[in-house]
Parts: structure tokens; sequence; C-alpha cells
């Protein structure tokens, strides 16, 4: 905890304490709406891979909506979302991956795309490409495995074994500790089975965090702390382009190398 010592008035100390207070209420504003993004991806997902937007007829749908709305997400948000989708005249949305790798690099990058127009996409992408450090390159899918992963608290006053039993018996492939919280743990499945492993996780008791689909890689390479930046920025160009989902990658960033 970052201790502050103040030695000015009164009234510049209030004034210190109110810009410490807007502060942090930005800092969790932007998580909130970094989260709801998220959300709403894995929804406009659910709608593709289920099959529609009637929950009711679409369970993996059913799963993600009631989980956006346990994380205070609008119901009117959700709706929105589904009215955007039951727009007779949109074209059918596709689903696929962009594939790159960092010239002179063993750095691999998956673009994960949903979109109605997969050419205006891929030529967004590929301006962006043009100007870094990025070529295309087909095989970078192959040094990824998809999983399905789901955190979660653990359960007051249980133990880690018995996290390991409940992940057997729910389907589970593996159970780990988070590793900067250890009163957290996550749950990785085949991805086909992500939404009854997180349904049967719900009826143990377990509080879901998150749930999700990731590209896990095989093996990491480093990239130094002094290029993070960059890296990032480049990140949040690909995720401004409308239908870029999620951007995964295969980086560990290392301090002084």
């Amino acid at each position: 905890t970052k201790t502050l010592f103040h030695t000015g008035t009164t009234n510049y100390a209030g004034h210190s304490k109110w810009q410490n207070i807007r502060h942090i209420k930005a800092l969790m504003d932007t998580q909130r709406s970094d989260l709801f993004t998220k959300l709403s991806r894995q929804i406009r997902l659910a709608i593709i891979e289920g099959g529609g937007t009637d929950p009711k007829m679409n369970s993996q749908l059913t799963n993600i909506i009631e989980h956006a709305l346990s994380k205070n997400m609008p119901k009117a948000t959700v709706n929105k979302i589904l009215m955007n989708y039951n727009q007779k005249d949109k074209a059918p949305m596709k689903q696929g991956v962009i594939e790159l790798k960092m010239i002179n690099k063993n750095i691999f990058i998956l673009l994960t795309v949903v979109t109605d127009n997969l050419s205006r996409t891929k030529g967004e992408v590929n301006y962006i490409v043009k100007k870094s450090k990025l070529v295309t390159f087909a095989m970078c899918k192959h040094m990824f495995t998809e999983r399905g992963l789901i955190t979660t608290k653990l359960i007051e006053g249980q133990t880690f074994n018995k996290a390991l039993e409940d992940a057997i018996e729910v389907g589970a492939e593996e159970v780990d500790l988070v590793a900067d919280n250890e009163d957290y743990i996550q749950f990785q499945t085949n991805p086909l089975h992500l939404d009854s492993v997180k349904k049967s996780l719900d009826s143990k008791g377990y509080k879901i965090d998150q749930y999700e689909k990731v590209f896990s890689p095989h093996m990491s390479a480093q990239l130094p702390a002094s290029d993070k930046e960059e890296y990032e920025a480049l990140k949040k160009k690909f995720l401004s382009v409308d239908g870029i989902e999620e951007v995964h990658d295969n980086i560990e960033i290392i301090e002084n190398i």
C-alpha cells in the first residue's frame, strides 16, 4: 500500500484526496468497461456457436448471459447485442483466426475474428501489419492449443485437494492455483465442454469469476520489457478493428534481457 505524506494546507489535502478518489474511480471504470467489452464478445460468440439469439434454444448463450448479469452488465446492454443480431438485413456473421508472426522472432500472434464482413476486417488488419514488425504466417495456429478456462475463488474452507476431486467429477482436465492470488483457482477443460463444466461448478457452489476460450501456446518466446509498451499499443490497434475479438500470443515479458 502506498503511503501519501502531505505538509500543505487542509484544503489542499482534501483536494489531493479527491484527486486520488477520482483516479481510483477512473481505474475502476476502465476495468468495468474492459470486462463488459469482453463479455459482449463472449455473447456474440455464443450466438454464432450455439446457433441463435434465443436463450431458450441456445444453452451456451444462456450461460454467458447469466454470467454477464452476475457481473452487473446492464440487461439493456445484453438486449441490445441480441437485437443487433436479430436484424433481418444483417449479413451472416463469420468466425475465423488471422495468424501472424513477428519478423526474425519466434513470436506468434492469433487474432480471433467474428465479423459480417471478413474482407473488410482482413483489410484493416493488413494495414496495421504493414506498418509493424509482423507478417502473416499460416502455421501459427499449430503453435497453440485451444482450451476452456474457468477462473473461480476457492470455496471458503476448501482445500486444493478437494478442488482436484471436483475437477475430476465435473470433467475438467486440469486445475491450478492462480499464480498471483492463491485464493483463486483455474479449471482447464476441452473448449467443447466449457459450458457443461461451468454449469457443474456452479451447482457445486463455486462463484465463477470468468470463463472463456483461450489459445494456450505450446512454448513461449521472450520479449524484453523495453518493448512491452510498443506491443501493448499494437494490441490496442488490433482490438480497435471491427470484428477482432481477442489477441492471443506466446509472449513472455522478460526484464533485463
